[in-house]
């Protein structure tokens, strides 16, 4: 009994662990979610500003490729720069613009993906990542495929509307197996 009591409460502390984080706490981890799901949901992934010299001149080197799947965020157009960049370091080592990620794998900036293109290999790494139209690969009608952010988000707010439910069944339980009283 002290080992489901021990459980049981371990349980509610790590959920309200979780209820408890500040919103700003929450805005970040939102936020990096959304980075994250963009980096592996497109096939080409850019990160960018608007100003930005080297930015441009990436950006005009994947313009000589037809790309199927390319998303480009203009950092400076955001009101978490600063923010965006942090979290980019996560998952590139810099905080400097631009950033290329294709197949979810950062490649560089624009100096390093100038060499990869000079070298001949910008063309087959978007090929293998099935990023060019010419290089689509069909999809059976049957096999479904979700990259739509909106029904993950949809998704997510489900399971979280869940939660209040789960808690309540939780002390339920809870006051089943050891004679608790308690009125809602």
């Amino acid at each position: 009994m002290l080992r489901i009591l021990t459980i049981t409460l371990a349980f509610v502390a790590i959920v309200f662990g979780e209820l408890s984080k500040t919103k700003e706490d929450k805005t970040l981890k939102d936020l990096e979610d959304k980075i994250v799901n963009d980096i592996i949901t497109h096939k080409v992934m850019v990160y960018s500003k608007t100003y930005c010299p080297w930015s441009k001149r990436l950006k005009v080197i994947l313009a000589n490729y037809e790309i199927d799947d390319m998303k480009i965020v203009e950092l400076d157009r955001s009101n978490q720069t600063e923010e965006m960049q942090e979290i980019l370091k996560k998952y590139s080592g810099r905080t400097t613009v631009p950033q290329l990620f294709i197949s979810g794998k950062f490649v560089g900036g624009h100096d390093e993906t100038k060499a990869i293109e000079e070298k001949g290999e910008l063309r087959p790494m978007l090929e293998k990542a099935h990023a060019l139209f010419t290089n689509r690969v069909p999809v059976p009608d049957n096999e479904i495929i979700e990259t739509n952010s909106e029904a993950l988000a949809v998704k997510t707010k489900a399971s979280a509307a869940a939660l209040p439910s789960f808690i309540a069944f939780l002390s339920i339980v809870t006051a089943l197996l050891f004679g608790f009283s308690f009125y809602y």
